[in-house]
């Protein structure tokens, strides 16, 4: 694992800087998949590349992992991530993380065949600690973790997407 103190010494820099100019906190991120044949997806996000498939059942060609693996794959990279930081920022010492995110959901309600939601009906997460602390303090960091980690507070808050549409002809996306 990486030193604690160097995890500490990042996060306390970037702390100090939005303590003093709060604007440069204030993000936008943006992510573009593209789609040129079948439901194969290239994302990219500023210097990354991935893509994103359906399995051969459902009409992909099964060359990547689905939206759902990378969004129940975001939300638990980024609560480890999360922990590994305040276990690191608190100064409580930690050997192992390890997060594992389930999700049910019926596929009825994405193909529009049923009449229950496209949303998951259940969403849990079992988190896997090995510390020598003791059990209040991992406590402590895990609950801090939680109330600041943006994709578990994006599976609890609802909030209403902007969509824009913009149309081409030719043949070529932008």
């Amino acid at each position: 694992m990486k030193d604690p103190d160097d995890i500490k010494a990042a996060i306390m820099r970037n702390e100090d800087k939005i303590l003093t100019r709060p604007e440069i906190g204030q993000l936008t991120k943006t992510s573009k998949a593209s789609i040129r044949s079948g439901v194969t997806c290239e994302i990219e996000d500023g210097p990354w590349r991935l893509s994103a498939d359906m399995r051969k059942s459902l009409g992909g060609e099964n060359t990547g992992p689905d939206p759902g693996v990378l969004g129940r794959a975001a939300v638990s990279s980024c609560l480890a991530i999360g922990y590994a930081v305040w276990f690191a920022r608190m100064e409580i010492p930690v050997n192992a993380i390890d997060v594992e995110v389930s999700a049910d959901f019926d596929y009825g309600g994405v193909l529009g065949v049923s009449d229950v939601a496209a949303s998951y009906s259940e969403f849990r997460y079992l988190v896997t600690i090995d510390s020598p602390a003791e059990n209040n303090e991992i406590m402590k960091v895990l609950d801090w973790a939680d109330a600041h980690s943006p994709w578990l507070s994006n599976t609890k808050t609802a909030f209403d997407p902007q969509r824009s549409v913009r149309i081409t002809t030719g043949g070529e996306g932008n």
